[in-house]
């Protein structure tokens, strides 16, 4: 599958758009950016637009809090290889501070037939450490969801590596067996001991 390429005269309508979206395509095992809207540059502080579409292609979870990263990335691949819907709520840091942004991703069908992700952007306000005294009731609530999924990523996701842990991974590997065994087909469990795997990751 090829890059898709919107005609110059629609990418630059949808480029000066002040709503914050982008639009992406999974090529290749990998997601590509393809529109990156006014809006977007403007929500997350990006002023250079050539250089936020490197960034994005490079290193998108850059200003994402570390403890969303991981949740956010399985949920992205999810979509992007599942399909269904991208409804997620994460910290991304602008200047000096977070802020809490709500994604939501559908997506749509070119004339060609290539599938495309369009995500829509949306800042629901600062992000308060302390989620019990914050001014506003919605940022309360979204302050406190992303405790719970912080607390929930952790138990789940080592945090260096952004693996499943142990635990989680036992947890995936038991669903994935009973699957197996009613389509018929028989599972195996192979367990790998690394030695000092710990330091490496630690270091690099």
């Amino acid at each position: 599958m090829e890059r898709y390429r919107y005609h110059p005269e629609e990418l630059a309508i949808m480029e000066r758009s002040s709503i914050p979206f982008a639009v992406y395509q999974f090529l290749d095992r990998r997601v590509v950016t393809l529109v990156l809207s006014d809006g977007f540059c403007r929500l997350f502080g990006l002023e250079n637009k050539a250089e936020t579409y490197e960034l994005m292609d490079s290193d998108m979870y850059r200003d994402t809090h570390p403890d969303d990263v991981a949740r956010i990335a399985d949920a992205a691949f999810r979509f992007a290889t599942q399909g269904g819907e991208y409804n997620v709520i994460y910290r991304s840091k602008v200047g000096a501070d977070y802020i809490i942004v709500h994604a939501y991703g559908e997506h749509v069908i070119k004339e060609d037939g290539t599938r495309l992700a369009v995500v829509w952007y949306n800042n629901e306000g600062p992000y308060a450490e302390n989620a019990e005294n914050p001014a506003h009731t919605l940022s309360a609530s979204l302050n406190s969801a992303l405790h719970r999924e912080t607390y929930y990523n952790t138990i789940h996701y080592d945090n260096l590596t952004g693996l499943p842990s142990m635990t989680y991974f036992f947890e995936l590997a038991d669903s994935g067996r009973r699957k197996m065994r009613e389509a018929g087909e028989h599972p195996a469990y192979l367990f790998i001991d690394l030695s000092g795997m710990k330091f490496f990751n630690q270091k690099y």
